[in-house]
């Protein structure tokens, strides 16, 4: 029989999305259902959020930009294109979502609608009214872009998630063609060239097609060698003068097709998903990527040439991308414009390079959550589906919400515990698979506070699943990109990010769940797979739990939980040490898990409670939750209801609509409906009496700053970005930064202090996606530098340095490698955080410094001797395998052959420890006398 010890210190909750406007909406209504209040909080993400645009002109030749709402309700506003007034705004019926416009030859503009279903809807300019057409292909969820027309106003796209294409023509409504290919699920872009040819791009496994709109027949085109069979999504296709520009995803590349010649002719490369916009003298624009400006191409000789050198045109900044014929004679000509996620739009006239920022008065509107979560200060977080980077926090007594700056997309928020550390929240990014980590006890300074601590999608992963604490690792699952199988069990570092293991622990399926425990002295990861993804169908659907053996991360066992499983999203620990898990049919598993004396696993399975009664299709890879409402009860979600277990007699309470079920911790709990939060609390709720108010402390003095007294030079500065902005106080703003010069081989910092300090910690503001990868960091000590930290292959923009301390008078930072070669920085802050000495502002006591020697053969002697540091010996200690410490006072005797980790160290008679010593015993024939001095028994060796 086996011994399982939980290791798991709090269930994992979950949350996500936040709002770009100030302030949230609070509590609006209560009601009651069942055994529950619930009190409607509002929709605390509202945000302008268009995601395309389309530019053009009126039938009166005002320069125009149609830019729908990606939130609730669907909107289409007609921007004026030159001032950026909105001439009107239109509701598009009762859809929650638009993503497309298209401007047809006849001067009306579409718009599509969707959530629930899809429909096309059409703006005619000369009423200013917006009509309804109905739903294109019957049950499409999706509707995809508006680009491609006929002279005579007939309008081609497509849809998921069949793959469909189709038209419409105001005198002939649609007509279907059917599917563009069988087993494609997307009919992502399409592009006709006048002549009865349109040409279609799929996804999610990127294809071309050429299909005869008269005869319906349909001819599959090869992508070029290089990309064929590689990617994702045809994207975005456009058809100029014989020419067919292709957007493949996700290699960035528009590839450009000779219709004529029936040959591929050009491939541009590292470019953004912006459109190609409509021929000017024989050329056509796009977006580039880096620099993120914008370049011109010569549609008969195919040369390409940059034509703004503004570093700011990224995707975000042209998600609507086109031609304007200004009114203003200053603007004459053609202007090429951009409309940004924000409702920011920008003119760049093609003949005076004249350049300008517009803000516009697009509507905005109310985003859907994607996931909820309690942080480790005790607030409620969101985020939601495709935001412009915005986030949500509210007080869970007063349900006032506030906008934050966040990740643009986030499938996971929660609350970790890492041993030999305070719970933190982190959140789970897509479509970067980011990890993100938020520390309360500092202002939330996106993107420093939180901090990216790693990208995943660098491992070809695409969204996060989920995350819990692994010892004093953090383990995080996330699925690959779309049309693929699989995805990662990631172990890293909670403070740096460092990756320990990244891949496939069941190859083919993705982790969806994880829980972790220790069974018979080993710590494992027990873990529940899906063979869900988006664009792909999979030829072993059956979910997995498996185990896996954190000290060797390899897979030891794998079993399929019952036939019909093909997820188990959510695996939870109850208070009484019994596993729950969450299966997909909507049923409750218990697992019962069993290692044998030949270090043999087993994981036998019962069913403890079926969420509705019957087998009903929940949670695919994320979406259905379970966490413990009270020690008594389970609370969970699926299928777009929240319920309760009792624990006890396993009753299930179906208590209302919704889904992200997230328990506060008291009792209480919220969850979302689309676009809004509520908060349930049950009947006879008492709010637990209040933690104490904790001590007031002093602030840690950060030497490196002007206020106090501090001064700084540089080797170099670029512009007006000098030294003295890092010791400013400011670490977000993008005036207020040094940068080295682009002619700076050697750049280097350094910071004087107002007089002499003990200090022990540097922390560093870098510029995101421009960080140092190799520096040196050194402080100044009896006038001369001793260099403190060495860092090589840094990729975090908020990086924290922590060493013995010293008393310095001045730091200095050595630059040696970033992307560019430059350095830029917001901030630094010099403190003294660790130290015995911190406040004393003295030179530090030093620890003693301790020699093993032991002799034998498989038995050997084990003495500890130490070297007074100059403060005295306290005494030495010692312990096996992270054991208990035992105080050291006489030789002690170990077998080499039991592979025990010894550990050991001095301290001072104020208590200063010296770093800690390691010694791994092998096993090992013949007599062995070994002394072992400090430099070769540190921990990291």
């Amino acid at each position: 029989m086996s011994t399982r010890r939980s290791r798991t210190v709090a269930p994992v909750v979950l949350m996500a999305g936040l709002a770009l406007l100030a302030g949230g909406v609070p509590a609006v209504g209560a009601s009651e259902e069942g055994s529950y209040s619930i009190d409607e909080v509002g929709a605390p993400i509202s945000a302008v959020n268009i995601r395309t645009a389309a530019m053009g002109a009126m039938p009166d030749g005002t320069p125009v930009v149609y830019a729908p709402t990606y939130g609730e309700p669907a909107r289409l506003s007609v921007v004026q294109g030159e001032t950026g007034e909105l001439i009107s705004v239109h509701d598009l019926g009762d859809k929650t979502t638009s993503n497309y416009t298209g401007l047809s030859p006849d001067g009306s503009a579409y718009a599509a609608g969707q959530t629930p279903g899809a429909n096309l809807f059409r703006y005619d300019p000369a009423t200013d009214d917006v009509t309804d057409l109905g739903a294109p292909v019957s049950g499409e969820s999706n509707i995809s872009r508006l680009t491609s027309f006929a002279d005579d106003g007939t309008l081609y796209s497509g849809t998921y998630p069949s793959g469909h294409v189709f038209s419409y023509h105001p005198d002939r409504g649609f007509q279907d063609f059917g599917p563009i290919a069988e087993g494609e699920q997307y009919a992502r872009s399409t592009a006709f060239d006048g002549e009865g040819t349109l040409y279609v791009g799929t996804g999610t496994n990127a294809r071309l097609f050429e299909l005869n709109v008269t005869t319906g027949a349909r001819t599959e085109i090869a992508l070029p060698a290089e990309y064929a069979g590689q990617q994702t999504y045809v994207n975005e296709m456009y058809y100029r003068d014989g020419l067919l520009f292709a957007f493949l995803s996700p290699a960035y590349a528009y590839v450009v097709y000779d219709t004529v010649a029936g040959e591929w002719r050009d491939s541009l490369t590292d470019v953004q998903a912006s459109p190609i916009t409509d021929v000017v003298d024989g050329t056509v624009y796009y977006v580039n990527r880096t620099p993120n400006d914008v370049f011109s191409y010569d549609l008969t000789s195919g040369e390409t040439a940059q034509v703004t050198d503004l570093n700011q045109i990224s995707l975000n900044s042209a998600r609507g991308f086109g031609v304007l014929r200004l009114q203003d004679p200053e603007w004459p000509g053609s202007t090429i414009a951009g409309m940004g996620l924000t409702g920011r739009m920008w003119h760049y006239n093609i003949d005076t390079a004249e350049f300008r920022w517009v803000q516009t008065q697009a509507s905005a509107g109310a985003l859907k959550i994607a996931a909820l979560g309690m942080g480790s200060d005790d607030n409620l977080y969101a985020a939601g589906y495709l935001t412009p980077g915005v986030m949500a926090r509210i007080d869970v007594e007063t349900l006032e919400s506030e906008a934050l700056a966040g990740p643009s997309q986030s499938q996971f928020i929660g609350t970790v515990d890492v041993e030999g550390g305070a719970p933190a929240m982190f959140i789970g990014g897509y479509s970067d698979a980011g990890v993100w980590r938020y520390d309360h006890t500092a202002e939330w300074s996106y993107p420093y506070n939180p901090i990216r601590l790693a990208r995943l999608d660098s491992y070809d992963q695409e969204r996060v699943l989920a995350m819990v604490g692994v010892g004093e690792h953090l383990a995080v699952t996330t699925l690959g990109p779309k049309g693929s199988m699989g995805g990662h069990l990631t172990i890293l570092d909670p403070v740096t990010g460092s990756i320990r293991y990244s891949a496939e622990p069941v190859p083919g399926h993705a982790v969806a769940s994880l829980h972790y425990e220790e069974i018979d002295g080993r710590e494992v990861i027990v873990g529940g797979t899906t063979s869900n993804q988006l664009g792909v169908e999979h030829p072993d659907p059956e979910a997995r739990f498996f185990i896996f053996d954190l000290e060797t991360l390899t897979t030891d066992f794998v079993t399929m939980p019952r036939s019909g499983v093909t997820s188990i999203s959510q695996i939870l620990e109850l208070p009484d040490e019994r596993i729950w898990a969450f299966a997909n049919d909507a049923t409750i598993l218990e697992l019962d898990i069993e290692r044998d004396g030949a270090g043999s696993y087993s994981i036998r399975t019962t069913e403890v409670a079926s969420i509705f009664g019957e087998p009903r299709s929940a949670g695919q890879w994320a979406g259905s939750r379970l966490s413990m409402l009270d020690p008594d009860t389970v609370l969970g979600n699926a299928a777009g209801s929240v319920y309760t277990i009792d624990v006890a007699t396993q009753e299930v309470e179906i208590v209302t609509e919704g889904n992200e079920a997230t328990a506060t911790g008291d009792g209480r709990f919220f969850f979302v409906r689309d676009t809004v939060v509520f908060r349930g609390t049950p009947e006879g709720w008492i709010a637990p009496d209040p933690d104490p108010e904790p001590e007031p402390t002093d602030p840690t003095t950060n030497y490196a700053l002007a206020d106090n007294g501090a001064s700084a030079a540089a080797s170099s500065t670029y512009g007006a970005y000098g030294p003295g902005q890092v010791i400013d106080g400011d670490t977000t703003s993008v005036t207020s930064r040094w940068i080295s010069a682009a002619d700076d081989v050697d750049p280097w910092l350094e910071i004087v202090f107002a007089e002499e300090a003990v200090v022990d910690t540097v922390s560093l503001y870098q510029y995101l996606n421009y960080e140092l990868a190799d520096y040196d960091i050194s402080a100044q000590v009896d006038g001369d530098w001793v260099t403190v930290a060495e860092i090589r292959g840094n990729v975090a923009a908020r990086t924290v340095h922590e060493f013995s301390a010293v008393s310095a008078t001045a730091l200095r930072l050595d630059g040696i490698a970033s992307s560019d070669g430059r350095v830029r920085l917001f901030e630094v802050e010099v403190t003294c955080q660790a130290s015995a000495d911190c406040a004393g502002g003295e030179e530090p006591e030093a620890a003693p410094v301790t020699t093993a020697h032991y002799v034998g053969n498989n038995w050997v002697t084990v003495a500890l001797s130490a070297e007074d540091g100059g403060s005295g010996i306290g005494g030495l200690e010692y312990r096996f395998d992270d054991g208990d410490w035992f105080s050291y006072t006489e030789p002690f005797s170990l077998k080499r052959s039991d592979r025990q980790l010894l550990e050991y160290r001095g301290t001072s008679p104020d208590g200063t420890a010296e770093e800690t010593r390691c010694i791994a015993f092998e096993p090992g024939g013949g007599r062995v006398d070994v002394t072992v001095s400090p430099d070769y028994a540190t921990c990291t060796n």
